[in-house]
């Protein structure tokens, strides 16, 4: 129930704020949802397809995972995320060194026609301070800030939980207190 009403608070607050809340058309390819969002200003272009898995009760972290292209002729550099359920979000990179696994901070700059790919165990949107639990099948919005003070909408899907690639198409919201 508590996230049924910040989602209510998110949309509301987007709703006052003059933003326009866009729920994209999720698409199947190969079984997998597909949330693709192109972003065009003047001067670049940017495509996105990311994916989340679902937190456990009480979880205060959660991570982005997904394929990120820049379709322009300049390079392009995120110097900040956005997710309002997220006290602080950055780009983290998981290393493995005599086997434990670390994270540390990162980056994610595209070159012209570059596609980076972001998964488990490797580069990462990682979310903390969590509100509320990312809940399985459900769709959600961020932003991304470019170095040059653009600004990006896009949307995640969330899959189940330990989930290692991008969920199915026919998943749907199945928490009812979102």
């Amino acid at each position: 129930m508590l996230r049924i009403f910040f989602t209510g608070l998110l949309l509301i607050g987007s709703a006052f704020s003059g933003e326009e809340i866009d729920a994209k058309p999720v698409s199947e390819k190969n079984g997998i949802a597909q949330t693709t969002d192109t972003q065009r200003s003047d001067e670049q272009v940017i495509e996105v397809q990311s994916w989340a898995r679902a937190t456990p009760p009480g979880a205060s972290t959660g991570a982005i995972y997904g394929e990120f292209t820049n379709l322009s002729d300049k390079p392009m550099s995120v110097s900040r995320i956005e997710f309002q359920l997220a006290h602080h979000v950055m780009v983290h990179r998981t290393s493995h060194d005599k086997g434990m696994a670390r994270m540390q901070e990162g980056q994610l700059t595209l070159a012209p026609g570059e596609t980076v790919t972001m998964k488990p165990g490797g580069l990462h949107i990682m979310l903390m301070g969590l509100s509320g639990g990312l809940s399985e099948g459900c769709e959600y919005a961020y932003r991304l800030i470019w170095a040059d003070d653009s600004v990006t909408s896009h949307r995640f899907k969330t899959g189940k939980f330990g989930q290692m690639s991008a969920p199915e198409a026919d998943l749907s919201c199945l928490s009812e207190d979102l």
